[in-house]
């Protein structure tokens, strides 16, 4: 996937219902919009960011259904992160996770919890 620009972007085509992915800059989680969205998190998911960043998902996403979370740009996750994983996959219908790095992947294991 290219880096985000300044500029709106799209992918996808919404006529065959493939994800349409709209965003700005990469530091800032982009969004999607169509039946299947897809929700780019930022690079750090911890305790002092977790408000930050849910107030960015629920401005953006408006669909509480068939969302994916991309983790392929986490770099910094602390337990209260993963505890943000767990919340959202409980908030929204059929979340999935993409792109899981190996530090969210060993917190998961440690806290036996599967996303």
């Amino acid at each position: 996937m290219k880096p985000y620009s300044n500029k709106l972007e799209s992918q996808g085509n919404d006529k065959q219902h493939r994800p349409l992915i709209v965003g700005k800059e990469r530091n800032h989680a982009p969004v999607v919009s169509n039946q299947l969205s897809i929700y780019q998190l930022p690079e750090k998911i911890i305790v002092t960011h977790i408000t930050k960043i849910l107030k960015q998902i629920d401005q953006k996403i408006d669909v509480i259904s068939n969302i994916t979370f991309d983790l392929s740009n986490v770099k910094l996750i602390d337990s209260a992160g993963v505890a943000f994983l767990v919340y959202l996959k409980s908030k929204y219908k059929n979340v999935k996770f993409l792109h899981s790095t190996p530090q969210i992947d060993n917190l998961c294991q440690l806290y036996k919890i599967q996303l």
